[in-house]
């Protein structure tokens, strides 16, 4: 089950991810090594589009995942669906120190991070909406759209060249060294729990 999936990345050293994706590969060792079955997005009756978003709740077939659902540059990295059919969006970050860079994406409030941290080599995870404040997200759009009027008034449409205003958010905060760490990781177990005494409710 997930739980003992995640219970077990707590115990891991820091692993790079780059461009051999060793942090992905190793997450996906993880999740077979716990008897979770690859497959394919089909299978979640999701499109592309809504697996990206993560907004959907919704249930599946159980012991079950799918690796890079949108492809090798989107969210999320892992789609995985958990013993009792609960659905779940894991998503890997690493880095050299302890913050996080999303380049052109943004948290997604209900999805599952898997951090790792060089400078403390642990592994720590958190819930997006843990991660950015509203304010976080509202300031980074303000300053996309800025950057982009900017662009636009120095390059009319007759200039043969132009400035793309690419975002890359970059954290200026801690995540394993950050005060809230553990609260956090409760908050990620605790969210799985309550799926499941929602399931026991309804």
């Amino acid at each position: 089950m997930l739980k003992n999936l995640l219970n077990d990345v707590l115990g891991l050293p820091h692993i790079t991810n780059g461009r051999k994706r060793k942090h992905e590969k190793k997450i996906q060792e993880l999740l077979k090594n716990h008897n979770f079955k690859q497959t394919t997005l089909d299978t979640f009756g999701l499109t592309k589009a809504e697996a990206k978003d993560a907004t959907e709740a919704h249930k599946g077939t159980p012991m079950t995942f799918v690796a890079e659902p949108c492809g090798t540059q989107s969210f999320p990295d892992f789609l995985v669906c958990d013993h009792d059919g609960e659905c779940y969006y894991i998503e890997c970050k690493s880095s050299k120190q302890d913050k996080i860079t999303w380049n052109s994406g943004t948290p997604k409030a209900n999805a599952i991070y898997i951090f790792s941290s060089g400078k403390y080599d642990k592994q720590t995870l958190s819930l997006g909406v843990e991660l950015w404040t509203p304010e976080d997200e509202e300031r980074c759009l303000k300053a996309r759209l800025r950057m982009k009027e900017i662009c636009d008034e120095i390059f009319d449409k007759e200039c043969e060249v132009y400035v793309y205003p690419r975002p890359m958010h970059i954290d200026r905060k801690k995540v394993y060294g950050h005060p809230d760490r553990r609260s956090r990781v409760e908050k990620v177990f605790n969210h799985i729990d309550r799926d499941r005494e929602y399931e026991r409710v309804a």
